[in-house]
This record gives structure tokens, sequence and C-alpha cells, in this order.
């Protein structure tokens, strides 16, 4: 997600004359509903409270998950695997 690039509306028709915005790709298409606008992580806050699922839940389940890839892609890489192999 780190090079996703920015746009530019309009550009193919090219600017002449003033200021062109530049559009954080991640943020506009890939962070954000496209229904209602809100980001991910408000859309998330908004919905807990009928699931009763804490921030803290969140963030243990989150912080687990995250370092199960991490640790499974930087195995591969050390040994020179492809990253779609099993782990050793």
């Amino acid at each position: 997600m780190s090079i996703a690039p920015h746009l530019l509306r309009d550009g193919r028709r090219g600017h002449r004359y003033g200021d062109a915005v530049l559009i954080d790709h991640l943020a506009f298409d890939g962070l954000r509903d496209a229904f209602t606008g809100l980001s991910m992580g408000a859309l998330t806050e908004a919905g807990n409270p009928g699931y009763d699922i804490t921030r803290e839940a969140q963030d243990a389940r989150a912080d687990g998950a995250c370092a199960v890839v991490v640790t499974r892609k930087s195995t591969a890489v050390r040994l020179g695997l492809p990253l779609g192999a099993p782990n050793p």
C-alpha cells in the first residue's frame, strides 16, 4: 500500500493555468468507504457497539495477526524461498 500513486483529476486533458490538486489514492480509494465517505476506522468504531467488541480486543487481535504475517514473510525471504512457500 505504500506505493499507491497520487491522482490528478483531468490530467489527461491537461491543466492550462492555476493550481492542480493531487489526490492521495490510498486515502481516496483504499481507506475510505465509497458509499458513506467515512474512513475504515470511523466505520469500524461506529459498528462495534452492535457486536460488543472493544477497542482493546481489536488491538489484541490485530497485533497477533500482524506478527504471524511478518514472521512468515521474514522466514521465507531469509531462506530464499518464494513467498507462497510453506514455512519450514
